[in-house]
């Protein structure tokens, strides 16, 4: 798990405000506010996102995966949790890079070890080895009962939004 103090030198103090999720993050960071809607974006709003906690390098989160992301058998599909996954992964690299910059997913892979059924659900995420350019990033998707339903790893690429 990541420390705030190993992402200071690699980077600096002035970091986020790029986009509004970026810029949210920071600002729940410098406020030490907790249980913050995220409305920026029509996925958030979709899901009805609400960032439990933000530390610089992890987040906390809600969402909500509706019938709509069910197959057949009435559980969620694997792309709908591995989406909520990979939003988890660019929350956490986001509160932790410098302003004009942005994350691109690599590369993604997902574990599925329970069923997950519709509703309310948590993401964990967090940066687990920073670098200059490829922060490498865990998320759980976790229940009301605390348990693992599935587990992302993945390489973002630190990338100007200028490139």
């Amino acid at each position: 798990m990541c420390e705030n103090d190993t992402l200071s030198p690699i980077f600096g103090n002035e970091f986020m405000n790029s986009n509004k999720e970026q810029a949210l993050l920071a600002e729940m960071i410098r406020s030490e506010n907790t249980n913050v809607p995220v409305t920026a974006t029509p996925l958030s709003a979709l899901l009805d996102y609400v960032i439990l906690t933000a530390q610089r390098g992890r987040v906390e989160m809600e969402l909500t995966l509706s019938e709509k992301f069910t197959q057949g058998n009435g559980v969620i599909q694997g792309g709908a949790a591995t989406m909520a996954l990979d939003t988890g992964l660019a929350y956490a690299a986001l509160s932790a890079i410098e302003q004009g910059q942005t994350v691109i997913t690599v590369n993604m892979q997902t574990q599925f070890y329970r069923p997950i059924f519709p509703g309310r659900q948590r993401i964990r995420a967090w940066i687990d080895k920073p670098g200059r350019k490829l922060l490498f990033c865990i998320a759980e998707l976790i229940d009301q009962d605390e348990r693992v339903l599935a587990r992302a790893e993945s390489p973002l690429l630190v990338t100007s939004l200028n490139d």
